[in-house]
């Protein structure tokens, strides 16, 4: 089966799906991961993007073997200008959904309002719509301010076995640590506390949507 997760910087498909594409791998799946922007806004006191791209191409690259994960795929778009170019996003999602015909994508969700995240969505969308793809579709959590409080059509994948996986995948991108700091407590908690809900030790959070017909 081919799992493709699209994320809009690079740190993010290990915040929001680490676990759960580490437990796909373990099962003998093929994980693509795109990235859309390498996020080189942040942190914001560097001088040299240049050099910032190049080292968090590099940082997701290593976090993604980590999972097991060895497709990670790079559109090279800027960072924070993902909404301009959403029409170009939506044309190299639906090349990528043709050439590979996933099974299930996991995506930023609908709500997320960080305009990015919200690009990336709409692009797959789109993307959905044009190439009529029959697949899984599944949005998931990138943990911000940006991020509201939403409880439709979720649904938990039991990653116990995988959490630490995710853990150990987050210490592979040192320019984003201070950061990556503050969220790991509630990384923590957070599949902690999904975990116990659903009778599980951790579990990742997602919710379904419906593809076009």
């Amino acid at each position: 089966m081919n799992i493709l997760v699209l994320s809009a910087h690079s740190d993010d498909a290990i915040l929001g799906v680490g676990a759960t594409m580490a437990k796909y791998v373990a099962e003998g799946h093929r994980v693509l991961v795109v990235i859309c922007s390498a996020g080189e806004s942040s942190p914001a006191w560097a001088r040299n993007k240049k050099e910032l791209v190049k080292t968090r191409i590099n940082e997701a690259i290593a976090a993604d073997h980590v999972l097991g994960v060895t497709d990670t795929i790079f559109l090279g778009q800027k960072d924070t200008k993902l909404t301009s170019r959403r029409d170009y996003l939506s044309k190299k999602v639906a090349y990528l959904f043709e050439r590979y015909k996933p099974q299930k994508v996991f995506v930023h969700h609908a709500n997320d309002l960080h305009p990015d995240h919200r690009a990336v969505f709409l692009a797959c969308k789109r993307a959905l719509e044009k190439t009529r793809l029959e697949t899984e579709v599944y949005g998931f959590e990138v943990n911000s301010w940006f991020t509201p409080f939403v409880r439709e059509n979720q649904i938990m994948i039991d990653v116990s076995a995988y959490h630490h996986k995710k853990m150990e995948a987050l210490k592979h991108f040192p320019s984003q640590q201070y950061l990556i700091y503050i969220l790991k407590p509630f990384l923590y908690v957070k599949s902690l506390y999904y975990g116990l809900v659903y009778g599980f030790k951790y579990a990742e959070q997602f919710y379904t949507y419906t593809t076009p017909n």
